[in-house]
């Protein structure tokens, strides 16, 4: 085709976790986010904090955020990195009690599950003009706490 494909495009990676109150994520302070949850309406907003702990429904699009994140799971005493190229994105999600869970999750499995997905949504969609290419990269990584 003669025109640009304007898209966007995540890698949806669900991770089990022991118990989510006792999980944090690290590698998005400073950064800004749209929160998609509930009555936020996708209002812009500044990560402030060092650590980010899940609480509520939680549903962020973290925008021009290129570096890695850390997941720490104090149940499981281990951590997750996830270090992620042509990526400018970063989605976290959990639906606690509030969101409707998909359909191949069993009740009350938001207390344990975390998606943390690399990507490039919103302002950071992808244009690729005809001929051109686009890939996604992301290396997991394990380790104890």
């Amino acid at each position: 085709s003669p025109e640009d494909l304007g898209f966007e495009n995540c890698l949806h990676t669900y991770f089990a976790v022991g118990d989510i109150t006792r999980v944090s994520i690290c590698g998005l302070q400073g950064l800004h986010y749209l929160d998609k949850a509930g009555d936020a309406g996708g209002a812009r907003k500044l990560e402030a904090e060092p650590e980010l702990r899940i609480t509520r429904e939680t549903n962020r699009v973290y925008v021009n955020a290129t570096g890695a994140v850390e997941i720490r799971d104090e149940t499981f005493r281990r951590k997750i990195v996830v270090e992620k190229s042509n990526s400018a994105s970063t989605v976290v999600w959990n639906p606690w009690t509030t969101q409707k869970m998909p359909d191949d999750f069993a009740a009350g499995e938001y207390q344990r599950m975390v998606c943390v997905e690399s990507g490039n949504v919103a302002e950071n969609r992808l244009t690729l003009a005809p001929g051109q290419t686009s890939n996604l990269k992301v290396t997991l990584s394990t380790g104890a706490l």
